[in-house]
């Protein structure tokens, strides 16, 4: 795992198949559960999943130029409009926003069906509240052997 002020980079991402078919458990993934955070419900996400900016698990995860994971919606607050932004974890520089990645967001999506389920509520009701709406993913146009996060 690559910390950088605790962050998780996607680059040392390390799931084979057989850990996803075999168990969706943190333990499965060899994290200990020392390294994993209750959300309440049934499910506990592993640290490697929770956004270091909000502390949740990822929702519509962005991958930055420097590898670093974070919200859409983290990400975007970050920004600065008129000159170039910087990622939230290490403050690297990046020039244009990156797209959601729709492969880590299916991955999420099946680990952690429940919690994600209950954060796309919550920042729907935010982004209603705000009148300001995150890119929707289809999963039907999800192909996970032609789709980048980068």
């Amino acid at each position: 795992m690559c910390l950088a002020s605790g962050a998780f980079c996607i680059s040392q991402l390390a799931i084979t198949p057989a850990q996803m078919s075999s168990s969706n458990s943190p333990s499965a993934m060899g994290n200990n559960p020392s390294d994993c955070v209750d959300n309440g419900d049934e499910e506990t996400i592993a640290d490697s999943f929770v956004c270091c900016v909000c502390l949740d698990l990822l929702y519509k995860p962005i991958v930055l130029g420097c590898g670093h994971v974070s919200c859409f919606w983290c990400v975007h607050k970050s920004m600065d409009g008129l000159r170039e932004s910087h990622c939230p974890i290490c403050r690297n520089p990046y020039h244009h926003f990156p797209t959601i990645c729709e492969m880590l967001h299916f991955l999420l999506l099946k680990m952690y069906p429940v919690a994600y389920k209950r954060r796309a509520e919550q920042i729907l009701e935010e982004e209603k509240r705000m009148d300001c709406f995150s890119p929707d993913i289809d999963a039907k146009e999800h192909n996970d052997e032609s789709k980048d996060c980068l």
